[in-house]
């Protein structure tokens, strides 16, 4: 079995019998009230009035950046824990908040069952399978989210 460091053999679990994961406790209150503040000051909006929230959704463009390890270390962790390590992390886009980029696609044949990452794992057990022989049949395209 992998070396989790952060989560629970419960987490596994769930995320295994579920699809996703909650990790708590990951990102200082503080620190996201004050991104929140900024946000509704940027808009122009009153964060305590909704009659003033013109739109439902507004995409803005972001005005500073903060790596996900330095204001969450819980989650990245966890993050990693689900793919099976930084190494894994590359360019790629796959389906998490927040987006990650693999180096590889997925390996659902791997020589050694432990190597499977989480995600590896539950989508082998949704498909009711060990392993499966699969390979990519076109070349990996670029990613539709901006990169820097």
């Amino acid at each position: 079995m992998p070396d989790y460091k952060v989560l629970s053999a419960e987490q596994i679990q769930s995320f295994l019998d579920n699809g996703y994961l909650v990790v708590k406790n990951c990102v200082d209150l503080n620190f996201a009230q004050r991104w929140i503040a900024r946000g509704y000051e940027r808009l122009g909006y009153d964060q305590n009035d909704p009659r003033t929230w013109v739109k439902d959704m507004i995409w803005m463009q972001n005005e500073s950046e903060v790596a996900i390890r330095e204001v969450a270390p819980r989650a990245w962790a966890a993050l990693l824990d689900v793919v099976g390590g930084e190494e894994r992390l590359g360019t790629p886009r796959i389906v998490t908040n927040p987006p990650v980029w693999l180096k590889e696609p997925f390996n659902f044949h791997r020589a050694n069952p432990d190597d499977y990452s989480l995600v590896e794992r539950a989508t082998l057990r949704a498909l009711g399978v060990d392993y499966l022989d699969f390979q990519p049949a076109a070349p990996r395209e670029g990613v539709w989210w901006p990169m820097k």
